[in-house]
């Protein structure tokens, strides 16, 4: 083969390389930013997981508080209507042992 047709080859097989190098770039590039988005895409759901585990768990709290007052309330009204009542029942045995001794 004369010289001159082979370095034609040569330069044919180096321009080919060359742009099946530059393909090859421009995939792993284009897979890398792929990549990039796909991690994007990831924190941005973890971070509305987060905000909304914060959120669900501010409103738990919330009831929670709002539930213990409610029965902190009510065990205060209890304890207080059964005072009351045990006072009553002090007031009416008073009561019968002055019957009693009136009765003597």
């Amino acid at each position: 083969m004369p010289k001159q047709k082979k370095y034609k080859n040569l330069l044919k097989a180096a321009a080919a390389n060359s742009s099946q190098d530059k393909s090859i770039a421009a995939a792993n590039s284009s897979r890398d930013k792929s990549a990039a988005s796909n991690a994007s895409q990831v924190k941005s759901v973890a971070a509305a997981n987060s905000s909304r585990d914060k959120s669900a768990a501010a409103t738990n709290s919330s009831r929670d508080k709002s539930a213990e007052a409610a029965n902190s309330s009510r065990n205060k009204s209890a304890a207080a209507a059964n005072s009351s009542r045990d006072k009553s029942a002090a007031s009416n045995s008073s009561r019968d042992k002055s019957a009693a001794s009136n009765f003597s």
